[in-house]
């Protein structure tokens, strides 16, 4: 499993209130953003969501978990730019 994949999965799901929407937002289908959640709580071994019908709430655990997630997400988004910036900045002397 790609542990990001999940985590920013996680992440959509939350934020978007629905697998449906998270599944729209993130250009896969439902059932992947389904099955990304569910191997995340297995590895972890823990429900990071409590599903009914008709709505998704977070557990004590995911509410943790979700603080964390987007730490993590951000600081990799941030080492991404340092590095994409590093090959964009000008560099040499200029005659």
């Amino acid at each position: 499993m790609d542990k990001f994949s999940a985590m920013q999965a996680f992440v959509r799901v939350v934020e978007a209130g629905t697998f449906t929407k998270a599944a729209d937002s993130m250009a896969m289908p439902k059932a992947t953003v389904t099955r990304l959640i569910q191997t995340l709580e297995q590895e972890l071994d823990t429900k990071l969501l409590n599903r009914t019908t008709r709505r998704l709430a977070l557990t004590e655990v995911g509410q943790d978990y979700l603080e964390r997630a987007k730490r993590v997400l951000a600081e990799l988004d941030d080492a991404d730019a340092l590095a994409g910036a590093v090959n964009q900045a000008p560099s040499g002397t200029l005659s």
